[in-house]
Order: C-alpha cells, then sequence, then structure tokens
C-alpha cells in the first residue's frame, strides 16, 4: 500500500561548509537534502549533491567569512535513509547547527474524499510555524498551480488525492527560503500512490507518480548589498548589513525533467531597501541568468 506515507524532510545549510540537508520517508524511510545546479533524484540512492552554479556576472571582491565569491551560491546534498540516521546526522552537526538554517518537513499523503465546494480537485496544502515564509511558500506553490489539483481527482466527486506538508523551521541563519523551495519540490517529485479502491462495487486501480504531474521546476534565489557588493545566497549577519535585499523565485527547466517548458516565470520577488534602478535592473538579469 503505498497510497498513504509520512515524510520527514530535514533541510539544513551550513554557513562556513554551506551544507543544507532535507529528507524525506515513505512509509519507514526518510531522507535529507543539503545547498546549489545539476540535479537529478534517484529513489534507489541514498545520497547526492545538487551543485549550484554561480550567478553570471563578475564577481566583486569579497572578504565572505565563509570563503565564497560575491556571485557563488552554495551548494545542496540530500541524503535518503530511515529516521533514525536523519537524526542522527542533524545531531552530528554539533556545534556547527547555530551556523546554519534547519528546517524538517513532513509529508501526509492519503485518498480521500474531496472538499464540498471543489468536488473535482485534489488537496495541497502547505503549513509553515513561521508566518513570514508561509506567505512566501503560498505564493510559490500554492498560487502558482505547480500542481494542478484537477490531477490529483480520481473519481471526481469520491476520491482524491490529498498531500499535505507541514514545515517546522528550527534555526534560520540565511537560505531558509532556498532550502524550503528545493525540500518541497523534491518532495513532491518522489511520491508515488499505488493503490485499489473500490466504487459501486468495482475496483478502480490508482497508479500515479506525483513527478509526471508537476509543471515545473522552482528555484529561488537571494541577495544582499553590503559596501557596493552583491552577495549571493547571504548568510544572517550578510542579511542585517545590507544596505539592500532581493529574493526571487523563478521556474527552470533540468535536462532529464518531465515538466513543462515554464522555464524563466517568476512567481515570486521580495526587494526593500535603497538601490540604483539600472543596478536593481542587472542583479535581477543575473540572478534569471539573463544577458
Amino acid at each position: 500500500m503505498y497510497y498513504k506515507e509520512t515524510s520527514e524532510n530535514t533541510c539544513e545549510k551550513g554557513h562556513g561548509t554551506a551544507r543544507e540537508q532535507s529528507g524525506r520517508r515513505e512509509s519507514d524511510a526518510s531522507g535529507g537534502v543539503q545547498n546549489g545546479s545539476t540535479c537529478g533524484w534517484d529513489n534507489n540512492t541514498l545520497h547526492y549533491t545538487i551543485n549550484r552554479e554561480k550567478i553570471t556576472g563578475t564577481p566583486g571582491i569579497s572578504s565572505r567569512t565563509d570563503g565564497r565569491d560575491t556571485n557563488q551560491e552554495r551548494s545542496i546534498s540530500v541524503a535518503a535513509g530511515n529516521e533514525g540516521m536523519l537524526l542522527r546526522k542533524y545531531l552530528a552537526l554539533g556545534k556547527n547547527i547555530f551556523y546554519s538554517s534547519a528546517a524538517m518537513i513532513y509529508c501526509a499523503v492519503e485518498i480521500k474524499r474531496p472538499q464540498q465546494e471543489k468536488p473535482k480537485q485534489g488537496i495541497l496544502t502547505i503549513h509553515c510555524n513561521e508566518k513570514y515564509i508561509q506567505q512566501e511558500l503560498d505564493k510559490i506553490f500554492n498560487r502558482s498551480k505547480i500542481l494542478p489539483l484537477e490531477t490529483l481527482s480520481i473519481i471526481p466527486k469520491v476520491a482524491v488525492i490529498s498531500i499535505k506538508l507541514d514545515i517546522s523551521v528550527f534555526h534560520d541563519k540565511g537560505g531558509i527560503l532556498e532550502i524550503l523551495t528545493e525540500g518541497i519540490y523534491k518532495t513532491l517529485m518522489g511520491i508515488t500512490v499505488e493503490e485499489e479502491i473500490y466504487h459501486q462495487n468495482k475496483p478502480h486501480r490508482i497508479s500515479k507518480s506525483i513527478k509526471d504531474l508537476v509543471q515545473f521546476y522552482p528555484t529561488t534565489v537571494s541577495c544582499a548589498v553590503v559596501n557596493g557588493n552583491c552577495l549571493y545566497d547571504p548568510t544572517e549577519e550578510e542579511s542585517q548589513a545590507a544596505s539592500a535585499r532581493m529574493v526571487i523565485t523563478h521556474t527552470k527547466n533540468i535536462g532529464g525533467e518531465t515538466n513543462k517548458d515554464r522555464t524563466g516565470d517568476i512567481l515570486y520577488w521580495s526587494f526593500s531597501g535603497s538601490m540604483r534602478y539600472r543596478d536593481l535592473q542587472s542583479t535581477l538579469k543575473d540572478a534569471l541568468c539573463i544577458k
């Protein structure tokens, strides 16, 4: 039975080593994510790394404490395994955890009756314990229709797939939205539903892989302007020292993915602070990889 599962994803982004972790569990399996852009999801592997490419543009003179160039993001590592292994990896960080961002993603998937007002739509709910993150995730995932709810319908007015994600942010030391964007996407891509239900005394075989229904690959990029330099993937300290801050989530496609061709759509954009228009325009183009 695969129609109901519980996932636990621990996401964490390190300060000096630039690590993010997130994980998922199907039945008794769980896994983890870490920060950066070649990506492949293989349920048979225990670990892989997403090496995020440097943002386009010439790097400036940098004295970043973790040694990165101004236009360099941290890589993301993904580990999968049982819950105990995931917790041991988390605890093994020791004192480094104080320099990291960390969050846990809990995922529950089940077949249930649809909502009365939306009888032909499935259900995707995302809740986060941090309200400001909740609002951003709503725009990125709930309002963008990354997963069309009608595709989660099994028997209209009778049975639909319900996906519920509960997110707990433990530490926010910078880059938490980047982690959760990647972690939620990977959780959705890893869900498979295999079950048989009966309706009107007839069996209905359900076989759906959610990755075939996901419409695009979202990625979040953030930067902070410190002493005239645009620092990408800023730490908490860099964000606090910034004269301007920008966060943007856009769509991208990676070779081998089944997503529709929606590369370049802006799902979420936030800017605060003071910056010359042409510099803001240039920074935005760099983040979107537009020449």
